[in-house]
Formats: C-alpha cells, sequence, structure tokens
C-alpha cells in the first residue's frame, strides 16, 4: 500500500514537516504453514516430491534456532520419514533458492537428535540448493526441517532412498598362495558379498 499525502489539490509543496501514524485496528498475522511446528510434520516417502514453503513459517518449537551441521537462520517447516534401513537422500535441488537442511532423528517430535544438515552443495544438488544424505535404521524417526540461508520461499522437496551397499568380505582365500608366470589360482571371497 502506498499513502500519498498533498497539500492541497494542485499538489502544493509542504513548508513544514510532518509525522503520521497507522494504527492497525484487526491486524491478524497470517496463518504459518501447517508443517511449521516439527509434530506437525508432513510425511514423505522414498521417490516422492513434495511442494512446500517457509513463508509465513515461525521460527518457535522443537528442534528450531538451533544448529544441526548448519545454523538455522530462518523460520523453517518440517517433514518425516520412517528409517527403513537404506541411504536416503533430502534435497531442494528442484528450487532455485539459497536453502538449507537439517535432519534430526527421534523416537517421537519431542525428542531429538541431530543427524546432520547441508547449506550448499550437497551431495544431490550442484548449487545454493540444499540436499543431504544418511543412512536410515528402522524403527527410527527422520524429521527433515527445510529452511533458508536468508529468505523463505516456496520449494520441491525430494526425497531418494537406495539400498546401502553390502558389507566387505570377512576375508579371501586362494587354491594356491604362490603362483608363477603362466600358473592360475582361484581366489574366493568368504563371509560377505561386498567388494
Amino acid at each position: 500500500y502506498f499513502v500519498h499525502y498533498n497539500t492541497n489539490n494542485t499538489c502544493g509543496t509542504a513548508m513544514n514537516c510532518g509525522t503520521s501514524y497507522i494504527t492497525c485496528l484487526s491486524c491478524v498475522a497470517p496463518a504459518p504453514p501447517p508443517n511449521d511446528l516439527v509434530c506437525n510434520s508432513t510425511p514423505i516417502t522414498c521417490g516422492q516430491i513434495i511442494s512446500g514453503t517457509t513463508v509465513n513459517a515461525t521460527n518457535s518449537g522443537t528442534g528450531e534456532g538451533g544448529f544441526c551441521s548448519v545454523g538455522q537462520t530462518q523460520p523453517g517447516v518440517w517433514y518425516v520419514v520412517p528409517g527403513n534401513g537404506q541411504i536416503m537422500t533430502a534435497n531442494l535441488c528442484a528450487t532455485a533458492w539459497d536453502s538449507k537442511i537439517s535432519v534430526f532423528s527421534g523416537p517421537n517430535c519431542s525428542t531429538l537428535s541431530c543427524v546432520g544438515g547441508n547449506d550448499d552443495f550437497g551431495p544431490a544438488c550442484s548449487s545454493s540448493s540444499a540436499s543431504f544424505s544418511w543412512t536410515s535404521t528402522v524403527g527410527t524417526n527422520y524429521y527433515i526441517l527445510v529452511h533458508g540461508y536468508s529468505s523463505n520461499s516456496s520449494f520441491n522437496i525430494g526425497l531418494s532412498c537406495m539400498s546401502p551397499p553390502p558389507p566387505n568380505p570377512t576375508s579371501i582365500s586362494a587354491t594356491q598362495n604362490t603362483i608363477c608366470n603362466g600358473v592360475s589360482t582361484t581366489l574366493t571371497a568368504n563371509g560377505a558379498v561386498g567388494v
């Protein structure tokens, strides 16, 4: 809204300074996003992309305003995913916004522990759009806080999941431990099926 004052109907110039006051008679703050608080986190699943916003978010509640690998400098919104034993990656790559992601774990939304976070150039994004990867544990909930570096914005959050690589073999045995040129041996990996 722009307020324009004239000294008369011919747009005359005032010779003295004045003070104006604006009084709100019925001002109501805009409602925050529904997932503004961690206990109202929006569920997200592997392979899903969800549109969201931090506009009108508040900086209150459990997990807000602290430090989890990155400092929280703007209000954020929350998403939750149950651990499934896979490597999970939350990303905001589809959004051209200088964003941050912090990931917490906990048995419920009132008891959170920092897993980690990212500000820029995470494992999935090659820009100031944040992304963060972690190995999840079955039975643990993961709470993803999306927040900005210096501003609020709408965004798209994606969650990808992949199975972790198998563990390395515990030992390797050979049919012959000493071989000469032109002779072969067979190597056998024992224990696990990794590389």
